[in-house]
């Protein structure tokens, strides 16, 4: 385990907790899927629209197979082949279906905590809307699909950092496993955070990131409800950390109503207790979206190798 040396949001996983292998485990399990195998999805739809052609029908065969590749890398070969599958898999399929039971969002209405998740049922809508734009050569329209799909794709990069925001503040569930896949969620949902608040997104790396030693739930959530609508998604399509076993919400977790983002407040030292590690992301301003994708991709390879 090494530091790693990015320009915003640096773990240390040389030292401490950070040098758990339990941590370290957890800590390359999820990144492997929610940001290697997240991005590299992404990058195979946008390659495919790479080589569409404009106005040619039934001739982008090979913008068809690299979409159709992109698609079963979002799935995977466990989950089978039937349509709404619940069954056990590994990679972003799953994680939406194990998100959606812990937030009440599956089924076609998105309030259940049963069945296909009501994002992978969406998102299987936009691939077949974006291969058929593709097969018709309306290149232009399947990058709005594309972008469409991206959004969906977030909501359970929130829901999983939700989640062990109240696993570590709230029940104070602070063994490396957890804090590892607190702040892995963290790491995956971060860049889109910031690129709508860089104070929002230095809240939540302060409250979530390895080697925090304090974490406040609330602050996490209203941090991640602020940009909700900046990231195209909605306190609908997250829902509320769903306690199965009293069939309530766990309590300061229910969904949010949709509201107009304000300024993030500025916590008071009664609200929060200085980390261990307090660098917050800085405030830059992000770089065209074609050179964000490239560098996330490489700074998620990065990280993993620094992990390991």
């Amino acid at each position: 385990g090494k530091a790693t040396i990015l320009s915003n949001g640096n773990a240390d996983f040389s030292v401490g907790l950070g040098y758990d292998l339990g941590l370290r485990g957890e800590a390359v399990k999820l990144a492997t899927v929610n940001l290697s195998v997240w991005l590299y999805v992404l990058y195979l739809l946008r390659s495919a629209l790479a080589t569409c052609q404009i106005g040619c029908v039934d001739c982008n065969d090979g913008s068809i197979e690299t979409w159709d590749e992109g698609v079963a890398l979002y799935t995977g070969s466990l989950v089978g082949s039937d349509r709404n599958s619940v069954q056990q898999g590994e990679l972003l399929y799953t994680l939406a279906n194990h998100m959606c039971a812990r937030f009440k969002t599956c089924g076609p209405q998105a309030d259940s905590g049963e069945g296909n998740s009501s994002v992978n049922r969406r998102l299987f809508q936009l691939f077949r809307q974006g291969k058929q734009l593709i097969d018709n050569g309306k290149c232009d329209d399947a990058r709005g699909t594309v972008d469409d799909i991206s959004k969906l794709m977030r909501i359970p990069l929130v829901q999983g950092t939700l989640r062990y925001a109240y696993s570590i503040g709230s029940f104070q569930r602070r063994d490396p496993q957890t804090l590892g896949q607190g702040g892995t969620f963290a790491a995956s949902i971060l860049p889109f955070v910031h690129s709508c608040s860089n104070q929002d997104a230095g809240q939540i790396y302060d409250m979530m990131s390895i080697g925090a030693s304090t974490t406040f739930f609330n602050v996490v959530k209203l941090a991640l409800e602020r940009n909700y609508k900046c990231m195209g998604i909605s306190c609908e399509d997250v829902g509320g950390y769903w306690d199965a076993a009293s069939r309530e919400y766990f309590p300061g977790a229910g969904p949010c109503q949709d509201v107009e983002p304000t300024m993030a407040p500025t916590p008071s030292p009664s609200q929060l207790t200085p980390v261990s590690t307090p660098a917050s992301i800085a405030a830059t301003t992000l770089a065209p979206m074609g050179q964000f994708w490239r560098s996330l991709l490489a700074v998620t390879a990065a990280t993993v190798w620094i992990i390991l």
